[in-house]
């Protein structure tokens, strides 16, 4: 971070030196996302330049008794300037300087306090102190207190650039590991796909990796890999992915699709070895078929098997709340690898010159595109029951370009299916009367999975009515037509 470095040494002495005409320069601003050394940068400040260095926080000034919180203020600034050429570091100054413009509620207290550190501010003017105040959420600031004058420097704390993420990660885990357990190329690969991450989240790395060394995951050198593992139980979590999730061998639906996602989910898996040979992973894709179809179950599937958190949306989630799309984009780079699910993408992806919610398209859209840089290591899916009314320019090339079709599973699949379904059902507690599979398939073909088990699970409600009215464990061809009609009564009634 050798620009960030430079501004905030620059700026330091350009407060030390002061200006000859009465002009003088003071207040230094650190802002930006937690965990990305605000706090160590006014720090290593102090050390760089060999003056005193004095934190203050808001649980060091914070009273319950009227006026006691503004003194206490009073008398860490006067502290301060005692002491002379010094940083005086106020941490999570947005607890101090609360906005008076109205858009919050503040107490008369709160208004006192804020007046009192503009005023001390201002009073620091030619004493000598480094002033350098720290928060996460600069917008959350009272516009009087950071307006030039009060602070005259600004400086975002971005997250750790490649360089300073080379170093972190090799750092962090030859500290806790030993020299040499980690080659160069292993800690730039990580880099390169860690951007983004907070400076904390490299550091406890290793950690993290004597953590699993010491519980017997791996020896010798940490590889590629390893470091992957580590870093998904560093984030804790893998989205909302449920346990019972089927392999995707196990979904009914056309083998040539099937084998697309087959080989995604093994590409997903080694995608560092793949991008090392030219390949790449798509950024988006569209599986697209009826109702019923397993688009959802698949989209899950591919999550398990290529071990990506799973995060679901739709397109009327986004409708509803349309800041829940910056937000599940967010959670998805915070926990990456990540695979994001839109169900019902058509209600957000229609074609744009008649829809009436164009703009939220468009910043679907441009997120895909990377306009805002590009996350690794993200992939999107939209699911449509309605191809064609998805906006062309969704569909085409580096957005949703790769399509994987679903449809009513095949006669044989089908019935595979119902056996192994009806089967695992009776099992020590119906009995499966004759002609009841053979029912199951003709009222099912040409049907969906989705329709599959609502007509089954119907049918065994039937029969569980029965065997406790009557004492009879049977599943009956009579019960799967009546679930049959209970099921498709609406076609009926159209009809």
């Amino acid at each position: 971070m050798a620009d960030t470095k430079r501004r905030l040494l620059r700026a330091a002495r350009d407060i030390m030196a002061g200006d000859d005409v009465g002009d003088e320069r003071n207040g230094i601003l650190l802002f930006g996302e937690p965990g990305n050394g605000k706090t160590l940068f006014a720090e290593a400040l102090a050390g760089e330049l060999e003056v005193p260095f004095l934190p203050i926080s808001f649980g060091d000034a914070a009273s319950k008794w009227v006026n006691d919180t503004p003194e206490k203020i009073k008398a860490v600034f006067k502290t301060a300037r005692r002491t002379g050429a010094c940083v005086l570091l106020i941490d999570e100054i947005d607890s101090f300087l609360k906005p008076r413009d109205g858009s919050t509620h503040v107490h008369s207290m709160d208004r006192d306090m804020v007046n009192t550190m503009l005023t001390e501010i201002v009073n620091l003017r030619g004493s000598g102190v480094i002033l350098v105040a720290a928060t996460n959420y600069i917008e959350q600031l009272d516009n009087a207190g950071i307006r030039e004058g009060r602070f005259d420097f600004k400086i975002e704390i971005s997250p750790p650039d490649l360089p300073a993420r080379i170093n972190l990660i090799g750092h962090a885990i030859c500290r806790k590991l030993g020299p040499q357990s980690v080659s160069k190329a292993t800690a730039e690969a990580l880099a390169g796909r860690w951007e983004g991450f907070s400076a904390s989240r490299l550091t406890a790395l290793g950690g993290q990796l004597r953590e699993m060394q010491l519980d017997g995951q791996f020896s010798g050198l940490v590889t590629f890999d390893i470091a992957m593992r580590a870093m998904r139980l560093l984030q804790g979590r893998r989205g909302k992915l449920p346990e019972n999730v089927k392999a995707i061998d196990d979904i009914i639906m056309p083998a040539e699709s099937r084998n697309v996602l087959r080989d995604l989910a093994y590409r997903m898996r080694e995608v560092h070895r793949l991008e090392q040979i030219g390949g790449s992973l798509p950024r988006g894709l569209l599986f697209y078929g009826p109702p019923g179809t397993g688009k959802t179950q698949a989209a899950m599937s591919l999550a398990k098997a290529s071990k990506y958190a799973f995060l679901k949306t739709s397109g009327v989630d986004i409708l509803a709340r349309p800041d829940s799309w910056e937000r599940i984009v967010r959670e998805a780079s915070d926990i990456r690898p990540a695979l994001v699910f839109i169900d019902e993408a058509d209600d957000i992806l229609a074609v744009r010159q008649y829809s009436n919610v164009a703009p939220l398209t468009n910043r679907i859209l441009t997120t895909l595109d990377g306009a805002g840089g590009r996350i690794q290591d993200v992939i999107f899916i939209a699911a449509t029951n309605h191809y064609s009314r998805l906006d062309a320019a969704a569909v085409r090339g580096g957005r949703f370009s790769e399509k994987v079709r679903f449809d009513v599973p095949e006669h044989t699949d089908l019935e595979r299916y119902i056996n192994e379904a009806l089967f695992r059902v009776a099992r020590g507690r119906y009995v499966l009367k004759y002609g009841t599979i053979g029912k199951c398939v003709g009222v099912l073909t040409g049907r969906s999975i989705a329709d599959a088990d609502a007509v089954i699970a119907d049918a065994v409600n039937r029969a569980a009515t029965r065997a406790i009215r009557e004492n009879i464990r049977e599943i009956r061809p009579l019960d799967v037509s009546a679930a049959a009609r209970a099921v498709f009564a609406s076609e009926t009634a159209d009809a």
